[in-house]
């Protein structure tokens, strides 16, 4: 029995307050289980109604707040409190469309020596690209497997 996360979903926001309900919204409509995945929403002491419009997730999300420091340090912090074997970024003020998470998830099993998958988006479908560790690494901030500072 997993212990852990497969998936962590990492969302960074500052002041987003507008966007971020329908960011969580399209995590949890994703087709992939709950119990694989953990959403932690880092807040990056946002003075608008982002922390009012969060609590509607309840537990189905892990609300962080820090002190400002930027979108790095936000990420920095929540790859801190990761859980997942996988990470995936997303903005606060941007969405996924359906299927997005799974076929992520396919990709990393399908090519077990891959060092990180993103995806570029057209035509609303997905086209997944696969990077190798042995290939060198410029981080994309759409997923990438998580390895102890490998970017």
């Amino acid at each position: 029995m997993r212990t852990r996360p497969l998936v962590t979903v990492l969302i960074d926001t500052y002041n987003c307050g507008q966007y971020i309900e329908e960011a969580v919204g399209s995590v949890l409509a994703q087709d992939f289980p709950a119990e694989q995945r953990e959403i932690l929403v880092v807040d990056d002491e946002s003075t608008d109604d982002t922390a009012e419009r969060l609590r509607r997730f309840g537990d189905a999300i892990t609300y962080l707040r820090k002190p400002n420091g930027g979108q790095a340090s936000a990420f920095n912090f929540g790859l801190e409190k990761a859980r997942g074997e996988f990470v995936a970024f997303l903005d606060a003020d941007d969405y996924w469309l359906p299927g997005k998470l799974q076929r992520i998830v396919e990709a990393f099993e399908e090519h077990r020596d891959a060092g990180m998958v993103y995806h570029a988006r057209s035509d609303n479908s997905i086209r997944v690209q696969v990077r190798f560790k042995t290939e060198g690494c410029r981080c994309s901030r759409d997923f990438f497997r998580r390895t102890p500072r490998s970017c």
